[in-house]
């Protein structure tokens, strides 16, 4: 599974989701790797924010990659409500207009819906709304006009894991591995948990050696 050739900004927040959508793409000389503005909720777990160890992820995802550009949102003057109906639809305008101006055509945004249909139908209905009036502001629908996707929007989190496992990504550089994290802290311990659990999981079942994260 692969993605088709676009000059595409990738949303990413040094978590598992964004890394499996930048690593989809064929060639990644096209790829810009956009870092959201520090205290944004991350892409998987909206109570958490994105902090500096955050930011040093996403560089050194983007290393193994081989993607060059990456850019980091400027601070906000103010401070992101915790609560993803509110924060998605202004994390998807400003990531668009970032992908304007470096000349994208596509902004992805890697949400995880799974199983989860009312989910799957907001995350559609969110990407295609900041689409349009994206177009509209614009005032015409031109090459340079980009459009939000979905590239694993539909995957739950164990296929997710098992496309992560298949692409040989390294769970080390994923932010919160225990080979990234010197000290314990509450947010990666609960990533860990979730997302850890999971590749262990499913590294076990489909036979890959099991992520030491």
């Amino acid at each position: 599974m692969t993605r088709p050739t676009s000059r595409t900004l990738v949303i990413a927040d040094g978590g598992i989701q964004a890394f499996v959508a930048a690593a989809l793409h064929r060639d990644r000389s096209n790829l810009t790797l956009w870092i959201p503005p520090m205290g944004w909720p991350l892409l998987d777990d909206d109570t958490q924010a994105l902090t500096p160890a955050h930011a040093a992820a996403v560089a050194e995802q983007a290393d193994f990659l081989t993607v060059e550009r990456i850019i980091q949102a400027p601070p906000l003057p103010w401070t992101p409500h915790n609560a993803a109906h509110w924060t998605d639809p202004a994390l998807l305008l400003v990531a668009l207009e970032r992908a304007a101006a470096q000349h994208c055509a596509v902004v992805d945004w890697p949400t995880v819906c799974g199983g989860d249909v009312p989910r799957l139908a907001r995350a559609d209905e969110l990407a295609r709304l900041a689409t349009r009036l994206a177009w509209a502001s614009a005032g015409s629908l031109t090459h340079e006009t980009p459009s939000v996707a979905l590239p694993v929007a539909d995957l739950t989190p164990v296929q997710l894991c098992e496309l992560f496992l298949d692409l040989d990504l390294p769970a080390e550089l994923l932010w919160w591995s225990t080979a990234r994290t010197a000290e314990p802290s509450d947010p990666a311990d609960a990533a860990r948990w979730t997302w850890g659990q999971q590749l262990r999981d499913v590294a076990r079942t489909r036979g890959y050696p099991v992520p030491a994260v």
